[in-house]
């Protein structure tokens, strides 16, 4: 395909799809349209028929006419044989035969005009029915149109599609306050999980030294009390080793 037959189905699609969009958006004026084109044909059918109408009077008020003429020859017929009239008599037997092929064909011109007119009534009859069908249709479509427009807006409104600019600037200043205020919390929560975590191997490194020093303490308070109370009685010593371990643990305890 050419580079013109491509811009050109473009142009021609971008067209088209505006084009309806336009008549959706306008559906009024379309239905309208509509309306007076069916209207007009309407208009157009009902002059034919009455042409037609126009026609069945003519064809019946002549095959009245025949029909008169031909009584009447059939009686001049009956006169001029009853009299023996030669002269007369041949001239109105074929004026006879020449009214009743007349009337013959009348009759079947008529019963054809009047299947026509029958027709094309039924026709018009149609496509009035057509048009007030289309016009309640209009009336049902655009109702259902602006109510549904209606529905769409408040729905949208709902979703919050019809945002303020000024309510979007403010959700961007939540979203970010919040960022900002979350960022701060991971820093806080990170310092005081290293502090604590050095803490913890500080006191764990620290356990056994202590441990060591308040044992030796203790050995060596325990031998200062067993020295100082060498001449008291066997018994009073061994009760007094205990208090005095008791009452140095609750020294270093406070």
């Amino acid at each position: 395909m050419g580079l013109f037959s491509r811009i050109w189905n473009l142009v021609r699609g971008v067209l088209y799809t505006n084009v309806k969009q336009m008549e959706v958006e306008h559906a009024e004026v379309v239905y309208d349209t509509a309306i007076e084109k069916k209207m007009e044909s309407f208009h157009q059918l009902r002059r034919a028929v009455g042409t037609l109408v126009a026609r069945r009077e003519k064809l019946t008020a002549e095959l009245e006419t025949a029909r008169r003429e031909s009584k009447q020859v059939n009686a001049d017929l009956e006169g001029a044989i009853a009299t023996n009239n030669t002269q007369l008599g041949p001239i109105l037997l074929q004026k006879k035969e020449q009214l009743e092929d007349q009337i013959e064909r009348l009759k079947a011109d008529l019963a054809q005009s009047a299947k026509e007119v029958e027709d094309y009534k039924g026709l018009l009859v149609e496509m009035q029915g057509s048009i007030g069908a289309l016009k309640v249709e209009k009336e049902r479509m655009l109702a259902q149109a602006a109510s549904d427009k209606e529905r769409i807006r408040i729905e949208n409104e709902i979703a919050g599609l019809s945002v303020e600019p000024e309510l979007a600037a403010l959700d961007n200043v939540r979203e970010g306050l919040s960022a900002l205020h979350g960022e701060a919390t991971v820093s806080k929560e990170l310092g005081e999980t290293d502090l604590d975590r050095q803490l913890s191997r500080l006191r764990r490194e620290a356990a056994p030294a202590t441990a060591k020093s308040r044992f030796a303490e203790l050995v060596k308070q325990t031998q200062a009390g067993a020295t100082a109370s060498a001449a008291d009685n066997a018994q009073p010593q061994v009760q007094a080793q205990p208090q005095q371990i008791q009452k140095t643990l609750g020294e270093q305890s406070a």
